[in-house]
């Protein structure tokens, strides 16, 4: 559940995080998390996990993956 606002993140086994608010009826976004392989590096289960950080303002997001997929990016 956001601190800011009425708006709140799930996450499921079907590996989806959706958006919602509690004013309106469906979701205001989702977002299909790719597949890991046999090797997951987080969660054995493969569901993403969602969080908003203390301001409401941020969230993160985090999926496993297959053992040395993806990407590390710096700014």
């Amino acid at each position: 559940m956001s601190p800011a606002d009425d708006s709140f993140l799930t996450s499921s086994k079907d590996r989806t995080i959706r958006l919602w608010d509690l004013k309106q009826a469906g979701s205001l976004a989702s977002m299909d998390m790719h597949r890991g392989g046999k090797d997951m590096t987080i969660d054995p289960n493969g569901c993403p996990l969602a969080a908003y950080d203390s301001t409401g303002l941020v969230f993160g997001i985090t999926a496993p993956l297959e053992a040395n997929a993806g990407h590390v990016s710096s700014v």
